[in-house]
């Protein structure tokens, strides 16, 4: 990357808040876009195309796309709101980007792939199963087919850090000797948000092109994270009783796990152990 500046669209979101901070530590200069202008960020929301006026100054910048309608159960109950969001003003605003000879990084998701094998690689057929991944997998084939050398496409497993909600609670409910429910056979692939933040400063320094994938080595339960949560964490007697997720939430998910594909030079912790051990020490 031969200029000192970024642009996150997103900046006020789990990744992009500690992606922000990691650009701004190396020195490089941030623009940050999102709906919240608590830390002085350009407004932007997806919802309104109004928004999007102020990126048509932005040109010859490496641009990374963070923002969308994130949560599954919302986009599956209003598929209509789902399509606009994150599929119709998205393209709206990558038609922007791509007018100023901007470079796209894309973050998508294990999720276009479905759930019914491990380890997809980078050319495995896409299989998506709600409103949310059949809006990324429309995002990938459009950037795939319009901007090919000017993208990069971050197909992400399950991000982890400490402040996690669902880490967090889990890591107070062990303190307190609570007990805890983790379902037994709903399956996540464990990656460590600080890792993540790394590819994509890769990615954006180096302008790599293509598709990668960041996922753990392995699918794993819930409840298997949480027992290996409580052994690094030298827990006194836990008191874990798992539990069935049918019933409990609408899709249990049994594979989750990407076949690793990264930038050369670039390393991850990928293995449950170590993404935990990185979790507690932060």
């Amino acid at each position: 990357m031969t200029d000192s500046k970024v642009v996150v669209i997103g900046a006020s979101g789990f990744i992009g808040q500690s992606l922000c901070l990691s650009f701004e530590a190396s020195g490089l200069e941030v623009e940050r876009y999102s709906r919240s202008v608590a830390n002085g960020d350009c407004y932007l929301d997806l919802e309104d195309p109004r928004s999007f006026s102020k990126l048509c100054r932005v040109k010859d910048q490496v641009v990374v796309f963070l923002a969308a309608k994130t949560n599954l159960a919302k986009c599956q109950q209003y598929p209509e709101m789902a399509q606009k969001v994150n599929v119709d003003n998205t393209k709206l605003l990558i038609d922007i980007l791509q007018k100023q000879n901007n470079f796209i990084i894309f973050a998508s998701t294990n999720l276009v792939f479905g759930s019914k094998e491990a380890s997809f690689p980078l050319d495995a057929c896409y299989a998506p199963e709600d409103a949310y991944s059949r809006g990324k997998v429309q995002i990938e084939e459009y950037l795939s087919s319009n901007l090919p050398s000017r993208s990069a496409i971050v197909r992400l497993s399950k991000v982890l850090s400490k402040e996690t909600p669902l880490i967090k609670n889990w890591i107070e409910q062990l303190k307190t000797k609570q007990t805890l429910t983790p379902f037994l056979d709903h399956y996540l692939a464990p990656v460590w948000l600080a890792d993540v933040v790394e590819l994509f400063k890769t990615i954006a320094l180096q302008r790599c092109t293509g598709v990668f994938h960041l996922s753990g080595a392995e699918d794993v339960s819930y409840a298997s994270f949480v027992e290996g949560l409580a052994d690094l964490m030298e827990a006194s007697s836990p008191r874990i009783e798992p539990v069935s997720a049918y019933g409990r939430i609408a899709s249990p998910v049994r594979y989750a796990s990407l076949m690793n594909v990264w930038p050369e030079d670039f390393k991850a912790n990928v293995d449950m152990k170590s993404v935990i051990e990185h979790i507690l020490a932060e």
